[in-house]
């Protein structure tokens, strides 16, 4: 079951450069110039549920497991479209808004693609 579904609308100057530190921050396409400088713009779209743990996260038809989740990533999703996505399968999350997910960083990221998160 599909809890989420997006498209990347917008990739900021320096969202990118998050790849070789194995992260990504998303934010949605409202958010303010200074944030979507450093982020991957997403449109609005509702999350259904709560993000857990073995959930998959698909970038551009790549799947990731979702190997932790932090407190808060549910809610600011939800509400901002702000999570930050670790690639490094952690199983404990390292700050309160991260996702971790199994699998290697992507490496590229594009305009149009789709985010989409599936219940485990």
């Amino acid at each position: 079951m599909t809890s989420f579904m997006s498209v990347i609308v917008g990739i900021g100057r320096y969202a990118l450069d998050f790849l070789t530190e194995d992260m990504l921050v998303l934010f949605y396409d409202d958010a303010t110039s200074d944030l979507a400088d450093y982020s991957v713009l997403i449109k609005k779209s509702e999350l259904y549920g709560e993000i857990e743990q073995a959930d998959i996260l698909e970038i551009d038809g790549i799947s990731y497991k979702i190997t932790a989740v932090g407190d808060y990533a549910s809610h600011n999703l939800r509400t901002l479209g702000h999570v930050t996505l670790k690639f490094d399968g952690a199983d404990k999350a390292h700050l309160p808004g991260y996702l971790h997910l199994e699998g290697k960083t992507p490496s590229e990221i594009r305009v149009g693609g789709k985010l989409i998160i599936e219940k485990r």
